[in-house]
């Protein structure tokens, strides 16, 4: 785990990539139009309490452990990090395995050029 990380979960592997979440520290304060100041300090006082997580989700998708492609969601706000999985997993791993897919095929035309 790298230092920014505090969480970290294999995922489920999907059409041939190892998955990975890690829930990083997420520095911004959440910034979102709030009805009120109260409910805006609430919302602070539930992650300072550990009520809420506050994170930026990264997501990696590897082959043979190999990271070939990655995602990051940032200002993510959840009663849990299953609760986060369960809403956005499916979305952020169908883009870290894009991007796998296309880091493959860079590979790919790279190994042509050199052949």
């Amino acid at each position: 785990m790298g230092l920014d990380v505090i969480y970290t979960e294999d995922l489920e592997p999907m059409e041939g990539f190892e998955l990975r979440f890690e829930a990083l520290i997420e520095y911004d304060s959440p910034d979102w139009d709030f009805e009120s100041e109260e409910e805006r300090k609430k919302l602070i006082d539930d992650i300072n309490n550990g009520h809420m997580e506050w994170f930026c989700a990264h997501v990696i998708a590897s082959i043979d452990g190999i990271q070939l492609g990655h995602t990051y969601l940032g200002g993510c706000c959840y009663k849990s990090y299953a609760e986060f999985l369960k809403e956005e997993g499916a979305n952020l791993a169908a883009e870290a395995i894009k991007a796998a897919k296309e880091t493959l095929h860079t590979l790919a035309a790279k190994e042509k050029l050199i052949c």
